[in-house]
């Protein structure tokens, strides 16, 4: 699977938030489908609209992804 990555640091290392403030490791493929980091990991009730990078500071949308 190829994964789209940090434009700032070019990691792969990805997250996503809750409105707890929780994070849930990810990764976005080529296709941009968010996927966790964990299988069995579900990501209902995270915000799949804002990306954060866990190498950098960087946060955008999927779009913003190289």
């Amino acid at each position: 699977m190829k994964k789209r990555v940090c434009p700032a640091c070019s990691t792969t290392a990805l997250y996503v938030t809750n409105a707890l403030g929780e994070r849930k490791a990810i990764y976005v493929t080529r296709d941009n489908e968010i996927i966790p980091t964990t299988p069995s990991d579900n990501l209902e009730g995270f915000d799949l609209e804002t990306i954060y990078c866990f190498g950098c500071s960087w946060s955008g949308t999927i779009k913003r992804l190289k």
